[in-house]
């Protein structure tokens, strides 16, 4: 089996189809010379998509793994989660950002909440020891906790982008299906509000535990 070499995920898909492939080849057939060059698509790398975490790469940066490994990174993933599980849905701040853990979907999520986005990072690993959570730099479209409703899309079309308008334009964000499943209704209303409001809201509730060191794994 071979999985992203990013996120671990066996959730992958070639994006480099043999029919546009053939297609090629047969384009080629028809042009002077066309038959000594129509193999050539042939030999061009596969690529991949991750549909977890987004990355897109030549298929042979996929890490191959057997069946023990399998079940090595299933454990882990396992440990993972239950180092994790007593600060689900809990929030902490982490330079002038704040972070809430998530589990939604099967995957251990991190939500980057900033004065003007909500980010969804995937969890990596997470020692206690240190205080440290790595993350992977970001996901694919289907984790995006935001987007804009008609509303903002008009808004930004006829003024284009000012500071003057933007939190504005924040205000008529609305939550991905997502979306919904990571930040609670009035958690999403607070950060509306900005997010000095969203702590203070946090902070209310006592849904704030001690800062956690965030690490962000650069994507090359």
């Amino acid at each position: 089996m071979k999985v992203c070499p990013e996120c671990y995920s066996d959730n992958v898909e070639r994006t480099s189809s043999i029919g546009a492939r053939l297609f090629i080849c047969i384009f080629l057939l028809f042009i002077p010379f066309g038959i000594f060059i129509c193999w050539i698509p042939f030999v061009f790398p596969h690529r991949f998509i991750c549909k977890v975490c987004g990355k897109d790469d030549k298929e042979e940066m996929m890490v191959a793994i057997d069946w023990r490994e399998s079940e090595i990174l299933l454990e882990n993933q396992k440990t993972l989660e239950n180092n994790l599980r007593p600060k689900f849905d809990r929030w902490f701040n982490f330079e002038d950002s704040l972070y809430k853990i998530v589990k939604a979907r099967g995957y251990l999520l991190l939500l980057k909440v900033t004065k003007n986005n909500i980010e969804t990072l995937l969890i990596k690993e997470y020692s206690s020891d240190t205080n440290i959570i790595k993350t992977t730099s970001s996901l694919s479209n289907k984790f995006k906790a935001l987007k804009t409703n008609s509303a903002a899309n008009n808004s930004m079309n006829n003024s284009g982008y000012n500071s003057s308008i933007y939190d504005s334009i924040i205000n008529k964000m609305i939550l991905t299906p997502i979306g919904n499943e990571l930040i609670t209704e009035e958690e999403f209303d607070s950060f509306k509000k900005g997010i000095d409001n969203l702590f203070h809201f946090l902070e209310s509730n006592q849904l704030l535990i001690e800062p956690i060191e965030v690490s962000i794994n650069q994507r090359t």
